[in-house]
């Protein structure tokens, strides 16, 4: 049914971006991100903490809360990423899930190899491909970019999940 409904209703979607918001800010490390996921990787969403010369002084930190990206299908955990051991990888499996291509799974990796997942389980998954980009030297992880699709869902719903991703790097 999924499948052939791509036919009569093709897919929609939305980019997403957040370089320019955190490059702003300064390209603040993420210290905690938020991941949606049950067959495929459904959503993420990412604070970042910084500190801008505004207050320095103060000796406080700025909290970014970027939006969320994807719907909200599947379980969600947050993740506290400890501060000096930012995100520098990414990897998972992209493919198509009943006939949709998207992101099927995700892994995250720490500067000391800590690793976060994989979410995603890719069941009724095809096509796998497997993926990975790693920050250059000095840089973290600090954002991400890609798209978002609306997929149908047995019994006329529909979800948002993550149909691409790329890390933006600081």
């Amino acid at each position: 049914f999924m499948i052939l409904g791509q036919l009569v209703q093709p897919p929609t979607g939305n980019t997403f971006d957040d370089s320019t918001i955190i490059g702003a800010a300064g390209n603040p490390a993420i210290t905690a991100l938020t991941v949606r996921s049950g067959d495929v990787l459904d959503a993420l969403q990412a604070v970042n903490t910084g500190t801008t010369s505004a207050n320095t002084g103060a000796g406080g930190a700025d909290l970014y809360t970027l939006l969320q990206h994807g719907g909200n299908g599947g379980a969600a955990q947050t993740l506290t990423i400890a501060a000096g051991d930012p995100i520098v990888a990414i990897s998972g499996f992209t493919g198509l899930w009943y006939g949709w291509p998207c992101v099927l799974q995700l892994t995250l990796t720490t500067r000391s190899g800590t690793t976060y997942g994989p979410f995603g389980s890719m069941s009724g998954s095809a096509a796998q491909t497997p993926f990975a980009q790693i920050a250059p030297a000095g840089q973290s992880v600090v954002a991400f970019s890609g798209t978002t699709l609306t997929v149908p869902l047995a019994g006329g719903s529909s979800t948002s999940i993550i149909g691409s991703l790329n890390a933006v790097f600081g």
